[in-house]
């Protein structure tokens, strides 16, 4: 239960803020004054990304195969967002995978706020990994355009961070050929 916690906790606190810069540590919030209805300028359209619902990311041949259940979809922290759970893995330690779609938010709009991030490209996507510094969630950051991309996360029983980035990379490539 707690893994899943601080799964939600990122996933809400990756969506928070907008960074100018990719330097570990340094994320700057983005200007608290934007009115929705600037927010809401159709960047879906030319994404690709509106059609597409976050629960629809895995199939559900692969979600039976992978032994996963779905935790359904929700909204919230500017992201339409789908979670799922593996309990019998590792012993029945578990691990959560969650995906973000995020139709405004591109990779340069990251919070990089306690995070570590490598570039990790996936598929023909532009992609980022980020490593929680002082904890043990993963998340593959995909770039779909400038202004619209797909988070991945991982968080496992076993709080091994590097069998979390294991898990949301494999995802994140699991994910991936359905983007546009």
């Amino acid at each position: 239960m707690n893994g899943r916690l601080i799964v939600l906790s990122m996933a809400v606190l990756m969506g928070l803020a907008g960074c100018t810069s990719a330097t570990p540590g340094t994320g700057v919030a983005g200007n608290p004054t934007t009115s929705s209805a600037e927010t809401s300028t159709d960047n879906t359209s030319s994404s690709g990304l509106a059609a597409i619902k976050p629960c629809d990311l895995i199939d559900g041949s692969e979600i039976s195969q992978l032994g996963l259940t779905s935790t359904g979809p929700t909204t919230g922290s500017g992201a339409r967002s789908c979670g799922w759970d593996n309990n019998a893995f590792d012993n029945g330690l578990g691990y959560t995978i969650g995906a973000d779609i995020r139709d405004h938010q591109g990779l340069k709009d990251t919070n990089t706020v306690g995070f570590s991030f490598i570039d990790d490209p996936i598929g023909h996507h532009q992609g980022k990994q980020a490593r929680e510094t002082t904890g043990d969630a993963c998340l593959v950051v995909i770039g779909v355009t400038p202004t619209s991309r797909v988070d991945v996360s991982a968080n496992t029983g076993s709080a091994d961070i590097n069998q979390a980035c294991t898990l949301a990379n494999q995802f994140a490539k699991l994910i991936e050929p359905n983007l546009p």
